[in-house]
Order: C-alpha cells, then sequence, then structure tokens
C-alpha cells in the first residue's frame, strides 16, 4: 500500500519531497527507505545504509518513531553522516594529490616545469585538493544542522541532473561547440589570434573580439571544464529562477569579464567562458543570498566556498589564468543578480525579449568568429 506524503517535504522544497510513501515491513523495528521501496533491517544495518548510500535513504523507521523520519533528523545517524562526508574527503584528497604528483613526475622527466604547473590538469588537481582537505577539516565538529544540510545538497543535486535544459541554455552551448568546432578547424593558435581577446587587436578598435573571445577555448579540457560549470549553474538558474535570465547574464558578465581584462591587463591575450560563467555564479549568489529559505541549508556557504576556491585555482595559475575576466564576470553577475532580483517585479515580456537580443547577439558573435578563423 502507498499513501501520499504529509509532514516530510519541506514547504517550497521540490527536492525534498517524497511522492509516495510505503508502508513499513513488518516484524521489524528498523526500515529504511529508497527509491519509494521499504526495507527492513537491524539497527546497524540501518547505520550501514547511511554510511554507504546517505541522503539517498529518504526515510526510515525506528523503534522511538511512529511514522518515517528524515534519517538526517536522527541523532544516532548524525555519525554515519559524518563518516560519509569524511570518506568523500579523502577520496577528493587522494585523486588530487595524485593529479598533482603526477604532474610533478612529468615537470622532473622532462625538466619542464612550466609543462608540469602551466596545465589544467595540475589546476583540477590542485583544487580538488583544496576541496577534499576543506571538507575534512569541516567534519572535525559534525552536528545535525551538518547532517540536514549535506543531505538537502545531496538531494538536491539528485533533482537536479534529472533537470533538463531550456532552450536559452542549449543556445548558449550551441555557441560554444560551434566555435570550438571552428576553433579545430582553424587550429589553435591561429583561430585566437582571429577572435580572441588581443588586447591591442581591441585598442584598435576591433571590440567586437569582446564578446567572441567568450566563446573560445584554448583545448579541450578547457572547454571541459567550463561546459560542466556552465551546465550545472544554467540548470539551477532555470529551476530555481528564471529560464531567461541565463543567456542574459552568461553574455553581458561575458562582457564585463573582457572589459576588465582589458583594463587589468593591456597587453596580452586571453579566450574562455569563464567570465560568463562566474558571472553565472555571482547572479546564484545573489539570488540565495536574498532568498536562502528556498534552498538547502547552507547553499550559500557553498557557493561563496566556490568563489574562494575559483579565487586560489586563479592565485594558483595566475601565469596563464585571466583573473580579470574572472573577477569582471563575477562582478557583473552580481550587479546583474541586484538589478533584476532585488524588487521581483520585472516585466515578463521585458525579460523574454532581453533574453532573446542576447541569444541574437551571441549568435552574431558566433558568425564573426567562425567568418575570421575560417577567412570566410
Amino acid at each position: 500500500m502507498l499513501t501520499q506524503p504529509a509532514s516530510v517535504s519541506a514547504p517550497g522544497h521540490q527536492w525534498e519531497t517524497v511522492h509516495l510513501i510505503p508502508d513499513k515491513p513488518s516484524g521489524s523495528d528498523y526500515a529504511y527507505v529508497v527509491r519509494d521501496k521499504a526495507y527492513a533491517c537491524t539497527r546497524q544495518g540501518l547505520l550501514d545504509s547511511i554510511a554507504t548510500l546517505g541522503a539517498q535513504v529518504t526515510l526510515v523507521w525506528t523503534p522511538n518513531s511512529n511514522e518515517p523520519v528524515r534519517p538526517e533528523q536522527m541523532e544516532f545517524l548524525v555519525a554515519e553522516f559524518q563518516k560519509r562526508t569524511q570518506k568523500q574527503a579523502k577520496r577528493a584528497i587522494l585523486l588530487g594529490s595524485g593529479l598533482v604528483a603526477a604532474c610533478i613526475i612529468v615537470a622532473l622527466a622532462l625538466n619542464q616545469w612550466k609543462t608540469g604547473f602551466r596545465n589544467l590538469v595540475f589546476l583540477f588537481g590542485a583544487i580538488t585538493l583544496f576541496e577534499g582537505l576543506w571538507e575534512f577539516y569541516r567534519t572535525r565538529s559534525f552536528t545535525m544542522l551538518d547532517a540536514q544540510a549535506d543531505a538537502g545538497a545531496e538531494r538536491f543535486a539528485e533533482w537536479l541532473k534529472k533537470k533538463s535544459v531550456s532552450g536559452y541554455t542549449v543556445a548558449v552551448v550551441a555557441a560554444i561547440i560551434i566555435v570550438g568546432f571552428a576553433q579545430v578547424l582553424a587550429g589553435d593558435k591561429e583561430s585566437i589570434e582571429a577572435a580572441g581577446l588581443v588586447k591591442s587587436a581591441v585598442w584598435q578598435g576591433q571590440i567586437w573580439r569582446l564578446s567572441t573571445a567568450t566563446l573560445m577555448h584554448v583545448n579541450f579540457m578547457h572547454f571541459w571544464m567550463n561546459f560542466l560549470g556552465l551546465l550545472y549553474l544554467a540548470k539551477t538558474i532555470e529551476q530555481t529562477i528564471r529560464r531567461c535570465f541565463v543567456p542574459i547574464v552568461f553574455f553581458l558578465s561575458g562582457i564585463c569579464g573582457s572589459l576588465l581584462s582589458l583594463l587589468l591587463y593591456p597587453h596580452t591575450t586571453s579566450v574562455g567562458a569563464s567570465g560568463g560563467i562566474l558571472g553565472l555564479l555571482g547572479f546564484l549568489t545573489i539570488e540565495v543570498w536574498l532568498a536562502r529559505e528556498r534552498y538547502p541549508i547552507n547553499y550559500l556557504r557553498r557557493l561563496l566556498e566556490g568563489i574562494v576556491f575559483t579565487g586560489v585555482l586563479g592565485l594558483i595559475g595566475f601565469s596563464f589564468i585571466d583573473n580579470g575576466a574572472h573577477l569582471g564576470g563575477l562582478l557583473g553577475g552580481v550587479g546583474l543578480g541586484w538589478y533584476f532580483l532585488r524588487s521581483r517585479k520585472n516585466s515578463q515580456k521585458g525579460l523574454r525579449w532581453l533574453s532573446l537580443t542576447t541569444v541574437v547577439l551571441l549568435f552574431f558573435g558566433v558568425l564573426i568568429a567562425a567568418s575570421k578563423m575560417l577567412k570566410l
């Protein structure tokens, strides 16, 4: 027999809703629910299920609870959530350390330290290592609130995975992919010279480079890391704010990043969608700050940690990362968030037209970039 949920969903939190609650298995004091199916178990079995499955366990029964409750609300299960977080942190530390060590070995073997450290594999390893160390440090004093925050964040992430993206995000991703194909055909170095943020060319009047550079990448690893960040942030904004904000924030924040890069590093060349992506992060951070009750517990802290880790990454790779574009994009997103989200009285029709305009401008940039790279 299945019944509709009553008090097991947080108001307004779709990812916390349990759509079907099975009956408690007979003959057992302890039981848990995974994917709407109930499993009888012992106390130790319940502890093991939390350590293994974490927030995938949506409800539990104990001798002290006649009705099913969230596992993170049971005091004796908090330690298992702590162990699970520690295990994940150790895994991140191991992965990050391995990648950093591999880069050091390559640098020693080839006697080329720039090759060993000036690459995205080293940066990915370093940031993964720092994140793992931070998470492990955080678990030293782990409370029920921490367990609830981790469980909420895990369910939120699983809920997002099941969501598809709208045409707005597809348009942004398509623009980046098309330009990426043009780069492959033209060659990395040639394409960057043709449509990247070559500062001397911008100072001479080629202002279209402020936009085209935000659709380009140095290599596949650069593209893939930005793609994953873009997809997560765009999905979150689409599902919790409005879909039409994705192209608006990405395009305008990318321009802001290019402008600040131009001012701070007037004699360098750079490419990448990071400015637009940091803009999405800044925009989402303002939204969560203004309406944090609509998001998982401590979600604002997690976003701020993401900003800090991005800053750390920029410091580690300062010699080849455009921190000006990162900072400019972030500030652009924060400004747009403050402008659009503070009053919540934006015209839906006006936003739709603005988003369509930015999509058109994005693809105008695609045409310019492709024509310059391929010399059409």
